[in-house]
């Protein structure tokens, strides 16, 4: 699984981009979209390289959540989950109540716990508490998608909405997908593998 745009856009919120290497309330040196790696005192990036690192990043702590996770969980809650392994680190995330009460599928347990991680440096923040609070509505937020028949003989799925964007891969006649959202007249995969057009599809 892959984090979605919802997921993306929490975690830019909060985070912001700063352009310029500063240092965290936890005193470690950060720059673009809260990314630390190798990061350096006056070290400076461009937007740009904000948005790679960002990419970079999301990737490793996608596959951090999917690792630890043993249960399955749906689009929000991935999401919600890949922000909270984003700002704390995979470490808290494995020695966590949060994640146990999760992967014993105690899934409204494991939301409350989201209101424990609002400290830095043993200092409660509103910060902390702001982006707590809205990946833990994210978690439990129900998650849902429409399904549909393709009904062209060929249908490309594209990185975003738009017949001039790049081609992903190829769905086929009678092809069942599910829409978790929509653009204009195109629907986002709900496994995040990119966008069709609406057109070329029956609702099931």
């Amino acid at each position: 699984m892959n984090i979605s745009e919802t997921g993306i856009e929490l975690i830019k919120k909060f985070e912001g981009c700063v352009l310029k290497a500063y240092k965290c309330p936890a005193g470690v040196w950060t720059i673009g979209y809260g990314h630390t790696s190798g990061v350096k005192e006056g070290q400076t990036i461009t937007k740009a390289e904000a948005e790679d690192y960002l990419k970079q990043d999301l990737t490793t702590f996608e596959t951090y959540v999917s690792n630890l996770v043993t249960v399955a969980i749906n689009q929000n809650q991935f999401d919600a989950l890949v922000s909270f392994c984003y700002n704390l680190g995979p470490g808290n995330l494995k020695s966590s109540t949060l994640l146990k009460l999760l992967n014993a599928k105690n899934y409204s347990e494991a939301a409350e716990q989201f209101d424990r991680w609002i400290y830095a440096g043993g200092k409660k923040l509103s910060g902390l508490v702001k982006r707590r609070a809205a990946e833990k509505a994210l978690f439990l937020q129900p998650f849902n998608t429409t399904s549909y028949k393709v009904i062209a003989t060929v249908l490309n799925v594209r990185k975003k909405p738009g017949i001039n964007n790049k081609i992903l891969k190829v769905l086929y006649k009678n092809d069942i997908v599910k829409i978790s959202e929509t653009s204009g007249n195109w629907g986002k995969l709900s496994d995040n593998t990119g966008w069709i057009s609406l057109k070329y599809l029956k609702k099931i």
